[in-house]
This record gives structure tokens, sequence and C-alpha cells, in this order.
């Protein structure tokens, strides 16, 4: 470019040259501080420019890892797939201008374990070995398991995979119990209902026959190989002098009469349901 400038005496000119360059960017994010955690995708963080223009960005030190940055404009993206610290990340905006930074700082938590039972009710049966019951984790990891109230005596919970396990040997009624499973991320709780019935009865009399003394005491005692018994009857009604324990089962006394050999029917019940005994019963005078 030439300017010319002239007076009264003349003119003069110069020659004179001017370049226009690019600004250099100015870069900020949206978000400066993504706190983040596992496995759970985050808002993208995007690069705003107040400054000239931008051919590229870079990022230094790498990102964690499953975060995606975008080279041409700047937005953090993605699903982190492992935890992290808190760390500042350097963010470089390069166009025809210059360059600019800009810092954001990204931490990575571990997520709270989310629970649940293969199993939410167990009826067990006393002195029978359930099945185990296993806890399933979908969310983040987990350094131990509790439980409350205790479990029925007999079943144990492990403290290291949450599983249910044992052979019950005191009958319970029917409760909730609350699982709580820990870890770095939080914690989570699963209920489990557990009831404890006991098996049906098997009773039976030994001997099945007996023959009693008129006069002398005595006694005939049953016995349950299965579940307890909580109430026992009995048909006919057993020879003057002779009574039926309704609690232990038991038959005994002393005969006030002689009486002709008869079958006696014993029941046994309790809440899971009954079983029978007979037992063939007679009444004879003193041997001389």
């Amino acid at each position: 470019m030439t300017l010319t400038a002239s007076n009264g005496t003349g003119t003069g000119a110069a020659s004179i040259t001017i370049t226009v360059i690019a600004a250099a960017p100015s870069v900020s994010y949206v978000r400066t501080t993504i706190n983040a955690t596992r496995n759970v995708v985050i808002t993208p963080d995007s690069a705003v420019n107040a400054g000239g223009p931008i051919t590229g960005y870079t990022v230094t030190p790498a990102l964690p890892l499953g975060l995606g940055f975008n080279t041409s404009t700047g937005i953090i993206s993605g699903t982190p797939l492992v935890t992290s610290a808190s760390a500042l990340y350097t963010v470089t905006a390069t166009g025809p201008g210059g360059s600019d930074t800009a810092g954001v700082t990204i931490a990575v938590a571990e997520p709270a374990p989310v629970i649940s039972y293969r199993r939410s009710t167990i009826n067990a049966t006393r002195n029978v070995a359930i099945t185990p019951d296993t806890a399933v984790n979908t969310g983040g990891s987990i350094t131990g398991y509790t439980v409350t109230p205790s479990l029925p005596t007999g079943l144990s919970l492990s403290a290291l995979n949450g599983r249910i396990t044992g052979t019950p040997t005191v009958l319970s009624a029917s409760a909730l119990y609350i699982v709580t499973a820990t870890g770095p991320g939080g914690s989570d709780t699963a209920g489990v209902t557990i009831a404890v019935a006991d098996l049906p009865p098997v009773i039976s009399y030994s001997p099945s026959t007996v023959v009693d003394t008129l006069g002398k005491s005595t006694s005939h005692s049953v016995t349950s190989t299965s579940g307890s018994v909580t109430v026992y009857h009995i048909s006919p009604a057993l020879p003057s002098g002779l009574t039926l324990d309704t609690l232990t089962g038991a038959i005994s006394g002393t005969p006030g009469a002689t009486a002709t050999a008869a079958n006696y029917v014993v029941t046994g019940t309790n809440a899971s349901g009954s079983d029978t005994a007979g037992i063939r019963l007679s009444v004879v005078n003193a041997r001389p």
C-alpha cells in the first residue's frame, strides 16, 4: 500500500505493508470439574472458545479409560471403566493465531453395590439343610456383607460373598432379614424372608404290644424319628387307671381293672402334620 502526502512545496510517497493475523484461541469448559462414576456415562463436557479459530485440540495426560476426547471439538464424553483419583487434565486448543489451555479436573468413583437374592423367600425345615441362597450384585464392588437380625440358629451368612447356608436347628416364624452389602462406593440392602417349620412327626411305640398287670404301675413311651410333636391324642379311651400324657405321648398309671387286649391309636401332631402309632394293650390279674 502506498501513501502520498502533498503540500505547497511538493508531494511525497511512502509504501506500507499491513498483515492481518488471526487472534489466538481463548478456551474454557462448561464444567471445570467432572465427578464421574465407574460404568456410568457422563454428561458430555463442551469446550467454549471466546477467541480466534481453532484447528485442533489435545489433552494431557490421557483421560481415564473409557472417556473419549474429540480432537476437533474438544468435547469430553464416554463411560469411565476404571476408578480414578481426582486429577487435572489440561486441554490445549491450537489455531492459526496461537494456542490456549483450559484445565478440567476429573475423578471417577466406584458405584455403590446393587444387590438382590436369587430367592427372596426361604421356607426351611428344621434339621434339613437349605439350598444355599446366593447374593447377586449388579453394582459396584463389595467388601463385606452383614445381616440383621441374626439368622435362625444353624443358618449363616458369608461376610465375603453374602451366601446364606446351613441347617436350621430351631423352629422360627416367618421373618424378614435385611442383608447389607458395603463397598468403596457405598452400600445397598436386600431383604430375605425366612421361616423354619418342623417336619411332620413319625411316631412309634416299642414294644407295640404290652401286657400290664392290675394294680401295678406302668409306663410306655413313644418315639418320634422326625419332627417334634406338640400334642398327642388317643382313641379309644385307655383302660381304667391309665392315661396318655398329651405333651409327651407316654402312657402311664396303675391299671384299676383288667382289660382284654385291644388296639389303641395315638396321634401325634405338629404344625406341619401328624402321624399315628398303634399300641395293643391288655391288663391282666397278677399271678397268685
